[in-house]
């Protein structure tokens, strides 16, 4: 089975290096450096202009277009600070729904809002559908797919909400996976450790609104 991983970082040297470690036991791994200040030795890095929150949606289509000429059975999505992915249930939830496009969150960090009005559904003991992913998910490739391998500037439906909440990728995400008919999962238990440090990203939100996985 192959298993592709994209990380995505900002000046987070040391996370980074634990992330990177952990998953190259199981997968190949590119890692999308988002301008960081002190550019990272490894051949497997695709480095970019810093973007910043406003253009972070650009890093994930170039991601997604390496998707589209990179065959893999399982591809993995996830920022430089999510820990200790537990890979086993990974496999084993990747099984249960290969059958069909999937996504599938990996942290759980009890939210409950539900981009797409769409109530949490449950589907067994672990899991649970519901109406939004963001930028740490897995899937299979039919997902990719639908999808399109392809990210748009958002920013005309987000930023006029107020562009301190998010970049925009995860609701753009979750609106093209709603339009496709493709579930998005939540896991019951966060399925990698994301601790209560500083966001890179949008810090003000982060302190009013702390993202711990359970």
């Amino acid at each position: 089975m192959v298993i592709q991983s994209y990380v995505f970082t900002y000046n987070r040297p040391l996370m980074l290096e634990r992330v990177v470690c952990h998953l190259e036991g199981f997968s190949n791994v590119t890692i999308y450096d988002d301008g960081s200040d002190e550019p990272l030795q490894d051949e497997r890095v695709v480095r970019l202009p810093h973007q910043g929150k406003r253009n972070y949606w650009k890093i994930w289509n170039k991601a997604l277009h390496n998707a589209e000429n990179t065959l893999a059975d399982l591809y993995i999505f996830m920022p430089d600070d999510f820990e200790d992915l537990d890979i086993d249930k990974v496999l084993e939830l990747h099984h249960k729904f290969k059958g069909e496009g999937y996504i599938y969150n990996i942290i759980n960090d009890g939210r409950t809002k539900q981009w797409i009005g769409q109530e949490p559904m449950p589907i067994d003991d672990f899991t649970t559908r519901v109406g939004f992913t963001d930028c740490g998910f897995f899937c299979n490739r039919p997902t990719l797919h639908k999808l399109g391998f392809y990210m748009k500037d958002p920013r005309d439906k987000w930023f006029e909400q107020g562009e301190n909440i998010s970049s925009g990728v995860g609701m753009m995400l979750t609106n093209r996976a709603h339009r496709q008919r493709i579930p998005i999962y939540l896991p019951k238990e966060s399925l990698a450790y994301h601790g209560d440090h500083e966001s890179k990203m949008h810090p003000e939100e982060r302190k009013n609104n702390p993202l711990r996985s359970k």
